[in-house]
């Protein structure tokens, strides 16, 4: 009979850091290969970080379903900053930037938490390419200055 793995999802805090580990808990049943760092984000840009349970610890099966009841995209991720709200549809660990997807949308957290831009390549020389919804091309600094075309 074939199983789905399933993963336990935790979000741990160090005194710089959130961290969002994955470990696979099906499988693994001594628990010997250790848990997945999925993504770290500073503390000073955000207040706390849970799962979309509203919790910091979380299972789910490789099918997505939590608890086998309900389905929730396992990497989706609710950040608090200033009593404000962003929830996160993916979230991506590049260049030591936090890539963030809400919807259709795009940004670095570390530039802005609010998703803006239809595309966003990642940093090269200091910049990024940008495309807005409205078609409009350009390009972002590190300090989330835009130059368009």
């Amino acid at each position: 009979m074939w199983h789905d793995p399933r993963y336990k999802q935790y979000i741990k805090d160090s005194n710089e850091y959130y961290e969002v580990y994955t470990d696979e808990v099906f499988y693994d049943r001594g628990n010997k290969i250790p848990p997945k760092l999925e993504f770290r984000i500073e503390k000073r840009f955000v207040d706390s970080v849970y799962f979309s349970n509203k919790k910091k610890i979380r299972e789910y099966s490789r099918t997505g379903e939590i608890f086998s009841t309900l389905y929730v995209n396992p990497v989706q991720i609710i950040f608090i900053k200033d009593h404000k709200y962003g929830i996160y549809d993916t979230i991506e660990f590049t260049g030591g930037l936090t890539k963030l997807r809400q919807g259709n949308l795009y940004n670095f957290f570390e530039l802005d938490p609010r998703p803006k831009y239809l595309q966003i390549e990642n940093f090269e020389f200091g910049l990024a390419r940008i495309t807005l919804p409205d078609g409009q091309m350009g390009y972002v600094d590190e300090k989330g200055m835009e130059y368009f075309d």
